[in-house]
């Protein structure tokens, strides 16, 4: 666990500041300067290109980390690799956008009255898919040369940064909508560059292939990997992107406005996640491949513990001050209508944070083709929990399709890992936090409401947030958090002497 705290540590580090950027970006400038029907186009193109990247990539980001451990070389060049991670995508780029130029006229009937504005611009996504596919794989190879630091930069700093000159320069009219559309597509075609040339820098860039160094059966093996993950990936982005759609399908942009931005919000939650799992997925993959269950039960059980500490801590906090939030942002109480969509994502991503390693082990494991039989479960389950519930409560109703579908499916998905390869995440620490996670929330409840928002904000923060913080400290509830936090004590003694 050294070498995943340590470069977890670095990456959560810059994924919060990436993350303060986006929540003062979507809070409070894009809020100020774009209207709800133009913050909903800029989501839904967003959504929209990652989407079509996604399944374009025809799995390749996880088929890297899978089979990087059999390329990998001594001399830095592991055997062309990175030449395979290119080449791959263009197959599922000619196929995908194809089919997407084909279902032009059907997908613009879908969004016509409610989202016309977003048919208008339906050739952008095009060339942004191309920019996210690359990205991700550039991104990728580093991640499995345990370089995440540098990918993570770029993915959560610059591309915020970047979208926001893009914004500035819509707003005070140096550029027409046109112009804005085509600036969320230059910052991500920017940001694989930029992820290209770091590669170069670290002097690991080769496409020389080994000759005969794939043989048939690896061929065999990585082609029918290849394919089950992209049946799983078709159903995952589905269920994942689909309540997005349908918000701005079934009730407009403006609405998707307000599920986005609550929604983002709620994502804060899973951001210590983010840099824990790039880290730890090519040491899963690599103590697999080499049948060692012991250091794939030890990391299981110490990455959702750590995961899931952090992000009751974050929950907490945007809990207690959710009212307080919407005060602050510009137009805030059109808004506030999706107060309940931050409650119901954000613990929908509790229960992704304590049980997405299930996930990763299943997909590396010789039972990966089973991840297409629950993907598909769990696309069924949000696509019809999506279409029943959008209709009768609004945006509240896409969160809580959200939260029902991702507890179900990581409920089954948990006890199937669990009966078929033996390991499970579970331990007395969990239980503990989840009861201290119910203590912070009825202490909030008992507390009285100011009338000043910057000092209420404050009182809950240091009452309800300290409380959590001292009993989990010192009940040593999460023992790994304990350690960090005795780290970076020491460090800052150092500093003072």
């Amino acid at each position: 666990m050294g070498v995943v705290l340590r470069q977890s540590i670095k990456g959560t580090i810059v994924t919060y500041t990436g993350a303060f950027i986006g929540f003062v970006n979507t809070l409070f400038i894009f809020t100020h300067f774009l209207t709800p029907e133009e913050i909903g186009l800029q989501r839904i193109i967003i959504e929209a290109g990652m989407m079509l990247a996604t399944l374009s990539q025809l799995g390749v980001p996880n088929l890297g980390v899978r089979f990087f451990p059999h390329f990998k070389s001594a001399d830095g060049k592991n055997n062309g690799f990175l030449l395979y991670l290119i080449f791959l995508p263009l197959l599922g780029m000619l196929f995908f956008f194809t089919l997407f130029i084909l279902l032009k006229a059907p997908v613009s009937t879908y969004f016509a009255e409610n989202s016309e504005l977003f048919v208008n611009y339906y050739y952008y996504i095009l060339p942004l898919a191309v920019a996210i596919v690359y990205q991700a794989i550039f991104s990728t190879y580093a991640n499995v040369l345990m370089r995440i630091v540098v990918p993570r930069f770029i993915t959560e700093i610059g591309v915020r940064v970047f979208l926001l000159v893009g914004v500035l320069l819509y707003s005070f009219d140096m550029i027409n909508l046109n112009g804005f559309v085509l600036s969320i597509v230059l910052t991500y075609l920017l940001a694989a560059i930029i992820n290209f040339i770091y590669l170069f820098t670290i002097g690991k860039v080769s496409f020389k292939r080994t000759k005969g160094f794939v043989t048939a059966k690896m061929r065999k093996e990585m082609i029918l990997y290849s394919l089950y993950l992209l049946a799983a990936v078709l159903m995952s982005i589905l269920s994942l992107k689909i309540d997005v759609f349908m918000v701005s399908a079934k009730i407009g942009l403006a609405s998707t406005a307000i599920y986005s931005i609550a929604y983002y919000m709620a994502v804060i939650i899973e951001m210590p996640s983010r840099s824990t799992i790039s880290i730890i997925s090519p040491i899963i993959s690599n103590s697999i491949k080499e049948n060692n269950w012991k250091d794939v039960k030890d990391n299981y059980r110490k990455v959702s513990s750590l995961q899931y500490f952090m992000g009751i801590m974050i929950f907490i906090l945007l809990w207690i001050n959710v009212d307080n939030i919407f005060h602050f942002i510009p137009n805030g109480e059109f808004y506030e209508e999706g107060k309940y969509v931050i409650l119901f994502i954000g613990l929908g991503k509790l229960v992704e944070m304590l049980f997405s390693m299930s996930g990763t082990i299943l997909s590396y494991s010789s039972k990966y083709r089973y991840t297409l039989l629950f993907t598909f479960f769990y696309g069924v389950m949000i696509i019809s929990t999506n279409n029943w519930l959008i209709p009768i409560y609004g945006v509240t109703g896409a969160a809580l399709a959200t939260f029902g579908s991702i507890f179900v499916f990581r409920l089954v998905y948990i006890f199937f890992v669990w009966g078929t390869l033996k390991v499970h995440p579970f331990s007395w620490s969990h239980l503990s936090m989840t009861g201290l996670l119910m203590l912070c929330i009825g202490i909030n409840f008992l507390l009285p409401t100011l009338e000043n928002v910057y000092l209420d904000a404050a009182m809950r923060s240091v009452i309800v947030l300290g409380t959590f913080c001292l009993i989990a400290y010192f009940g040593k509830i999460c023992l790994d958090a304990n350690n960090i936090f005795d780290a970076m004590v020491k460090k800052l003694m150092k500093r003072k002497d």
